[in-house]
């Protein structure tokens, strides 16, 4: 036999012992496939497709075989063919092809702040670079790579990459605009290169996954220009016929929602509007119009589920057009009373394609059934309605007429509209019971907004023209009782943010506010009850939370601080983030859809759609900053989850396998002294828990003597009885008469003790609220037990000036403390001065940013503050903040924040010998905030210390020393939920060898929750 002969059956050997592939079905859901051929058991069951894998996946590294090539060269000679039969001399005409994609690497300096990117699209561990063709000499690559028409013409992302962003994009963002079935989508990508999704698709997939995501969000504007390009190349190639399909709708669908994510609204009008005449030419909007005399632009349609696609591509730009209106006040194009085509199928049915017939749109306001997309449907019908009654009444409504007038008479209709709406509410949109659904919950949260929106406009009219008290007041009822049921929704959802991430609900949550702002205006004095007041607080703190990784909430929590402001409701509504809010995009200009406008924001105008940017020549308003989504606000969720940073590929760790003597004085602390021990070995001990520390003493004191093991096992069993007897008869009141404290946690939360309140930062009855400016600063975890964060920019440069300022004179020698009573002066432990600084207004916005960093939570208060002065020689031993755990109270947490330095400064770290963290992301920049191993010791005397300690190897120390940088600061929680301090917590200011150093000190005391 011939080795050619003998290589196919070896090869199938190999393939004899390896597992049978899962279909491409199975593996798009994610389910267990049972590998029968010709179809496996669950395609059969759901009557789907069932198709095998012709072979494995390949490695990321090898992103084009050999196949794909052939079929490029192959389209490559159709091409050629084509230009041939085009020209009369038969040249080939290499510089008049069909498409020109051009370049696709985005430096740094060609992606602009519009999507408010927080990095570069160039990192070098994700270079999407245009592969040289024309270096392969003697290949088919020599020529033009304007004839590649399959689509790629530059490096995919890597393979781990894309699999994640689709996942996220069909885990979270496909809820939003439910057009692309997954299995369809994973079956033409992985399928063979003439049936993959069109790369504009693709991109643009990624691009809306990626934007707001942990890791990957600084590429989601490369994506988004690469997909923009993608469809514009496809528009001009031949004559125009390549961007006629369904694809390219769901495309434009795609970046039209992420140019209004990014708030790129004149681009996403743009886009919109290309979606939608899209759809009308593919014949969308009259699927199922009997006898169509419309010429088709689609072939036929293959299964249900491919007719339910289309479908839901259809009421996907009907959806998107109905924003767009909302928004602006711009003319619609569809007109409802045109549309020929039943709304979606429930997500189950479209999954497992099975049939479904569904209903039109008006029959959904007489009762027929709907489901979860048909909803979003439904809201966007009614809002159109509403704003064409509201915002385009003519004098011929007659508004003063109440009975007969044309205005009323549609008031009455929507009023009516919506309750049958909520009386038919289909069970799965119904609350509390479907509250984990986001669709019910958009669907409630919209329909109390549409409510709200209505009865504003009512009560406009009513006193515009003096009409009947009872008419207002009635729409005043249906206002209170829709505002609190969007409050009830929030209190519900409210562990899961996400939910909220939409355009609709950000508008919902703002309407809910201006019933308040309304109440509290027309009668200051009783309108509004505490319970109001509560329930405002409430909707701003979710409005605050959503904002940070979401515009158009932002802007909404502007306007509705501008609201109260302008109003002059400032008064009786105090609420402690209004001047944060106030002028967060640069001015008091409206950002607010026109649908959402009333008589509560006619305080400001119209902004343009592009503030700052439009008119041409003459722009007016203030553009909106980029990189917003760094900036720390108010915590409703709390600290640890504002600015989490995303994992990077290349991880640099800071921990430390050997570590020099600490350079400050040795054996001061109160353990060290009775131990003799210096300070690298307390550390060393500390590490192996041999060595008492306060944490350690307090679990320990509950058994002070010593207890032979051996012995306490043979007496256990002889007391097991007498203590069930006890438990079962007298456990209750001896419990609650030994232990008062656990019996009390049972029932009640202890009380806060005895303090001097003169040292707790608490203001007065007849305080006014400071006007403290916007927070700016980015935060990014270091270690997450205990919780230490790293704040960049957390004072500004006026503010350290300010405490310089009133520090100098109030400076005194410092003094430490041991029994919590006496104090004393011991320059060998501590050496520097402090001064507790008078709360001036820029002092109490810095107490209210640590406490807002720390989410408002219950039962804390932000110590008076005090600065720090560390002259050549200053230091402070290693210790601990905290004392001990006083029956649930202590001082739970502390911000170290640098107000000054000296240009020639050396040393004066804060050092944390015990805490171990792990830095993500630019090694180079984490040197210049925290010491790295090659500025602890030199070469030299490194190598001589790793031949001293060769025989410790295994030992392994932790340490983090944070560098000097004026305006940064450090934030750490000292306690556990447990009531446990944190050992890691230990630390010391290390001495400074020249120059001078000035720290804040801010500790929060409070309930250890």
């Amino acid at each position: 036999m011939s080795s050619t002969e003998a290589q196919p059956d070896a090869s199938a050997a190999s393939l004899q012992g390896m597992e049978p592939l899962a279909c491409v079905s199975c593996r798009a859901r994610k389910l267990k496939c049972d590998r029968t051929k010709p179809a496996c058991t669950r395609c059969v069951k759901v009557k789907n497709e069932c198709v095998y894998p012709e072979s494995r996946r390949k490695p990321t590294f090898k992103r084009r075989n050999v196949k794909e090539l052939e079929a490029r060269l192959a389209q490559v000679e159709e091409y050629l063919k084509e230009v041939n039969k085009g020209n009369d001399d038969g040249a080939i005409l290499l510089d008049d092809a069909d498409i020109s994609l051009g370049d696709f690497t985005f430096a740094p300096d060609n992606i602009s702040q519009d999507a408010n990117t927080s990095s570069s699209a160039s990192d070098p561990t994700m270079s999407f670079d245009i592969p040289n063709f024309t270096s392969q000499e003697g290949s088919a690559f020599n020529m033009n790579n304007q004839l590649m028409g399959l689509g790629m013409s530059e490096a995919l992302p890597p393979f781990e990459m894309i699999e994640e962003l689709h996942n996220v994009y069909f885990t979270t963002h496909y809820h939003f605009l439910p057009i692309i079935h997954s299995g369809r989508y994973y079956q033409a990508f992985y399928g063979p290169p003439t049936r993959k999704p069109p790369m504009c698709l693709q991109y643009g997939i990624w691009a809306l996954s990626a934007s707001g995501h942990l890791k990957y969000d600084h590429y989601a504007e490369a994506f988004y220009k690469r997909a923009r390009q993608y469809m514009e190349a496809d528009e001009m190639k031949s004559d125009g016929e390549h961007f006629v399909t369904v694809h390219h709708a769901q495309a434009w669908a795609i970046i039209a929602s992420y140019e209004a994510k990014a708030m790129l609204f004149t681009r996403a009008s743009m886009s919109a509007s290309r979606y939608v005449r899209l759809v009308q030419m593919l014949g969308l909007d009259r699927l199922d119009r009997e006898g169509d005399d419309i010429p088709p632009t689609l072939g036929p349609i293959s299964n249900w589920t491919e007719l339910e696609e289309r479908r839901r591509v259809f009421w996907g730009a009907f959806a998107i057009d109905a924003h767009a209106n909302m928004a602006t006040g711009w003319a619609n194009m569809i007109k409802s009373e045109d549309v020929m085509t039943r709304l979606p199928s429930s997500e189950e049915a479209f999954m497992a394609g099975r049939e479904e017939k569904t209903v039109f749109l008006e029959e959904v306001f007489t009762g027929a059934p709907f489901e979860s997309f048909s909803g979003a449907i439904v809201i966007c019908e009614v809002f159109k309605t509403i704003l064409r009654h509201v915002h385009g009444a003519k004098p011929s409504d007659h508004p003063e007429d109440l009975m007969n007038g044309a205005y009323w008479k549609r008031h009455r209709d929507l009023d009516n509209r919506l309750s049958s709406l909520f009386m038919f509410l289909p069970e799965k949109f119904r609350l509390p019971q479907r509250s984990q659904d986001p669709a019910a919950v958009h669907t409630n949260l919209n329909l109390h907004a549409s409510v709200i929106c209505l009865h504003h406009a009512a009560i406009e009219t009513v006193e515009k023209f003096g009409l009947d008290d009872s008419i207002k007041q009635n729409s005043i009822c249906r206002l209170r009782t829709s505002a609190e049921e969007i409050v009830s929704i929030i209190k519900m959802t409210s562990h899961t943010a996400s939910i909220f991430k939409t355009q609709l609900c950000a508008l919902s949550l703002y309407c809910a506010t201006t019933v308040y702002v309304y109440l509290a205006k027309d009668d200051p004095i009783s309108g509004v009850t505490p319970i109001d007041i509560s329930n405002l607080e409430i909707i701003i703190n979710a409005m605050e939370a959503v904002g940070r990784l979401h515009q158009v909430t932002t802007a909404f929590l502007q306007q509705a601080c501008l609201d109260i402001e302008r109003n002059g409701l400032t008064g009786c509504l105090r609420l402690p983030s209004l001047s944060k809010y106030r002028d967060l995009f640069g001015g008091p200009a409206s950002n607010i859809p026109r649908l959402a406008r009333s008589s509560i924001s006619k305080h400001t105008e119209m902004a343009s759609p592009l503030p700052g940017r439009l008119p041409l020549g003459g722009p007016k308003g203030y553009r909106r900053p980029s990189g917003l989504r760094m900036n720390c606000f108010n915590a409703i969720l709390g600290a640890v989850t504002r600015n989490v940073a995303p994992k990077s590929f290349d991880p640099v760790s800071h921990k430390r396998k050997r570590m020099a003597a600490s350079p400050g004085p040795e054996v001061n602390m109160t353990a060290n002294r009775s131990s003799g021990m210096t300070a690298k070995e307390f550390r060393f001990t500390l590490s192996k828990g041999a060595m008492e520390t306060p944490a350690n003493n307090a679990c320990g004191n509950l058994f002070p003597g010593e207890v032979d093991l051996k012995c306490g096992i043979e007496i256990m069993f002889a007391y097991i009885i007498g203590l069930l007897a006890i438990l079962l008869f007298v456990a209750n009141p001896i419990t609650q008469y030994f232990l008062p404290q656990s019996s009390r946690a049972r029932n009640s939360l202890s009380p806060r003790p005895q303090l001097n309140e003169s040292l707790l930062a608490i203001d007065g009855p007849n305080a006014t609220v400071p006007n403290c400016p916007a927070d700016a600063y980015g935060a990014r975890i270091l270690s997450r037990e205990p919780l230490v964060v790293y704040l960049e920019g957390f004072l500004s440069e006026s503010e350290r000036k300010h405490l310089l300022e009133i520090s100098e004179p109030l400076f005194e020698p410092s003094t430490i403390t041991h029994d919590s009573s006496a104090t004393h002066r011991d320059t060998t432990v501590r050496d520097s001065s402090v001064a507790v600084l008078p709360r001036t207004d820029i002092v109490r916005c810095i107490e209210a940013r640590a406490l807002a960093f720390q989410g408002w939570r219950r039962d804390t208060w932000i110590e008076r503050l005090r600065t720090q002065r560390y002259v050549a020689g200053g230091h402070y031993n290693h210790h601990f903040d905290w004392s001990g755990n006083a029956d649930g109270w202590g001082r739970v947490s502390s911000f170290m924040a640098w107000v000054d330095a000296d240009d020639e400064l050396e040393g004066g770290g804060t050092e944390f010998p015990l805490l171990e963290t792990t830095i993500e992301g630019n090694a180079s920049k984490w040197c210049d905030l925290i010491e790295c191993e090659s500025e602890k010791v030199g070469d030299g005397e490194q190598k001589k210390l790793d031949d001293k300690d060769k025989a410790e190897e295994e030992v392994e120390e932790k340490g983090t020393t944070f560098k000097v940088v004026p305006g940064n600061a450090v934030y750490w929680e000292n306690f556990a939920r447990d009531g446990r301090g944190y050992d890691e917590t230990w630390h010391a200011g290390l001495p400074v060898k020249k120059g001078v150093k000035v720290g804040l000190n801010i500790w929060s005391f409070g309930r250890i929750e």
